[in-house]
């Protein structure tokens, strides 16, 4: 049952106000548990729970996020959001810890770090970035375990671990699925559909770590492009969705087959204009991005079959905003879905790992996935342009 979940539904478990929490990790996985309170410099910070325990009767130092059960505890612990009093507390403990030579066990749950106004006076970033360097200088075991909500930095200040696990149905990534839609999409209801384009469950970074750091360190560079150009089409497609509505609503029984014509004329090459303008610039592209000469070819190496499934994607898109505008958003959703949770990952579990084809099977799998959802937008706009003339006609 739990593999048939969406990435949205994942999400939605992540943060499940009945979700097991740190405090009840510790009392079912560790003895003698001593709680240590204060940064020793400011406050007590509750959104941070740790202490020292022995686990199979071996010392070990333990740092979670804490979340509430009831309102009143989650208003007092900013939602799992910890202050910087609880950062530095953690670098309490893990100095601690490194002079003691205890392994360091951290359970990682949170939306991301307190944003208050009061959090940033006093050092939120630096109380972060100071735990970063700290954890990543610790010559003891670290083992971080992402239980529910990673979000952010907050998630990332306890997850730099010898190893790095994750539950199930929880989720790691830079920022939630609402703030990636509403700065990619200006459309913070497009949460859903974030969750699968995101790629923050489990199953999905195995998928991704299992590749190798070179390999992933190559995809990362050209992201960059990348969401460049998709950001591009996306908004062509929804001022499309906007311009079809508004015509539709004023103009009823006109024909859609010369707007929808010119549509796609124009959003396919909007879309090679820039494909082309990136082949050329690549190299100047990612250095611009930060990448060092070293990464750069290994870059080039992935350019090529990300611009082809960026070309299947800007008709796709098209084609999608003219659905949209005609008020077939479920139709839009429905094969957006299957493609995205279904065909998808099929593909990329066979051809990278029964295959053996590595990333380059993993971009083979979005072509074939982008094709999918061309095709798709394809048929049911051509279908729905005739429906719609045909009702012309008739009246």
């Amino acid at each position: 049952m739990a593999s048939k979940l969406t990435p949205a539904q994942r999400v939605a478990l992540a943060r499940h106000p009945e979700r097991p929490g740190t405090a009840d990790f510790i009392k079912h996985l560790f003895t003698d548990f001593f709680e240590q309170r204060g940064d020793r410099l400011c406050a007590e910070n509750g959104s941070i729970l740790g202490g020292v325990a022995l686990f199979h009767g071996k010392p070990v130092t333990v740092i979670g996020h804490r979340k509430g059960r009831s309102l009143e505890e989650n208003l007092s612990l900013h939602f799992g959001m910890p202050s910087p009093e609880g950062y530095r507390k953690a670098q309490r403990l893990m100095l601690q810890a490194e002079k003691f030579r205890r392994p360091v066990i951290t359970f990682i749950d949170t939306p991301g770090a307190y944003p208050g106004l009061e959090a940033e006076a006093r050092g939120q970033a630096e109380a972060i970035a100071r735990t970063l360097a700290l954890s990543s200088r610790l010559t003891v075991p670290v083992v971080s375990v992402v239980t529910g909500e990673g979000g952010s930095g907050g998630a990332l200040a306890l997850g730099v671990g010898n190893r790095v696990l994750m539950l199930e149905n929880a989720v790691y990534s830079v920022l939630s699925p609402e703030g990636f839609a509403a700065i990619l999409w200006k459309d913070a209801s497009r949460s859903d559909e974030a969750c699968g384009v995101m790629k923050l469950t489990a199953a999905d970074l195995l998928m991704v770590s299992a590749l190798g750091n070179t390999a992933v360190a190559a995809v990362s560079i050209f992201s960059q492009p990348r969401m460049v150009i998709l950001c591009v089409t996306r908004s062509y497609s929804v001022a499309l969705s906007a311009y079809v509505a508004r015509r539709r609503g004023k103009h009823p029984d006109e024909s859609l087959t010369s707007c929808s014509r010119a549509s796609l004329m124009l959003g396919c090459g909007l879309s090679m204009l820039l494909l082309v303008g990136t082949w050329i610039g690549a190299g100047p592209l990612l250095r611009l991005a930060g990448a060092q000469d070293d990464y750069i070819n290994l870059g080039l190496q992935y350019a090529f079959p990300t611009l082809v499934s960026l070309a299947l994607s800007g008709p796709a898109m098209v084609h999608a905003g003219l659905l949209r505008g005609l008020g077939h958003t479920s139709f839009v959703a429905l094969y957006s879905l299957i493609s995205i949770a279904v065909v998808r990952p099929i593909l990329t579990f066979f051809l990278v790992y029964e295959l053996g084809l590595g990333l380059y099977g993993a971009w083979i799998a979005l072509t074939l996935d982008q094709t999918t959802r061309a095709v798709c937008s394809m048929l049911g706009s051509r279908q729905t342009i005739r429906i719609k003339m045909k009702d012309s006609s008739n009246s």
